[in-house]
This record gives C-alpha cells, structure tokens and sequence, in this order.
C-alpha cells in the first residue's frame, strides 16, 4: 500500500521509531523512568501519524505497539493495574478515532487495530485476573459489546 511506505519518511514516524528504540534500551538498563518517558513520547507520536490522512496500518501498528510496550513494562515491575490501564487506553483512543472522519482505508485500519487491543486487553486480564482487581466488572463487557461504527 502507498499509504504505508510513505509513511517510514515521515517525521513522526521517524520520531516514534526513535523513542521506541530509546524506551527499548532504557527498559533493558532497567532505567524504568526513562524508558517511561520515551514510551509515552511514542504513543504521542503514533497518535500524531494516524491523525495525518490516510496513514493506514502503521500508524495503527505503531500506536499499539507503543502501549504494549507499557503495558508490557507495568506488567514486569508487577503494577498490573495500570498495565490494564495503558491497553484499555489503546482501546480507547482507537474506538474514538473511529467516531471521525475516516476514509474507507483507515476505518478498516482501525478496526483491525481496535480488534487487536480488544483481543490484548481480555487476554490481558485472563492472564492477569488474580492480580488485579476488578472492581468494575461490567467495563469488560462493555468491551465486548459489538458497535456500530
């Protein structure tokens, strides 16, 4: 697709790529704020790539690969909370983008993306249940409540 190729030259791309690499490093250094930090930039940064017109896949790729980094972080120093957090917020932003304007392209992008957070999400919380506590146990069902879009 056009759409994805162009997008490897873009600045935010670019930038994303970047802080991704960087939150890698510092996660590895176990250097926990830094890696925080970059992470967060990150997910910024993919947020800017699927508000640009048509981005497609790699945008949608990129913000969810950038919340799965947190959360995946989270998970690690046993805060799963707030690992649960940062992948309902994938959810969450992907689900509202849906509400804009899209072109068909792009609708289909974040659908399968918003897919993909939904499917992290509940095997998130199937992996994780003991640890966390489900003080609002109707939010997973309305994850899994089929909408209109």
């Amino acid at each position: 697709m056009q759409q994805d190729k162009n997008i490897n030259q873009d600045p935010h791309f670019m930038s994303w790529k970047y802080h991704t690499l960087a939150g890698n490093s510092y996660f590895e250094k176990n250097q926990i704020m830094d890696s925080i930090e970059h992470y967060e930039i990150a997910i910024c940064e993919a947020i800017m790539l699927i508000n640009m017109l048509n981005s497609g896949k790699a945008a949608v790729a990129a913000l969810l690969a950038s919340f799965h980094n947190l959360a995946e972080l989270y998970t690690q120093q046993n805060e799963h909370a707030l690992s649960e957090n940062e992948l309902t917020k994938a959810y969450n932003i992907i689900n509202a983008l849906l509400l804009n304007e899209q072109s068909e392209e792009q609708k289909e992008a974040l659908r399968r993306g918003k897919s993909k957070a939904n499917f992290a999400l509940l095997q998130f919380r199937h992996l994780h249940h003991d640890s966390l506590s489900l003080k609002h146990p109707c939010q997973l069902n309305s994850l899994t409540t089929k909408q209109s879009n």
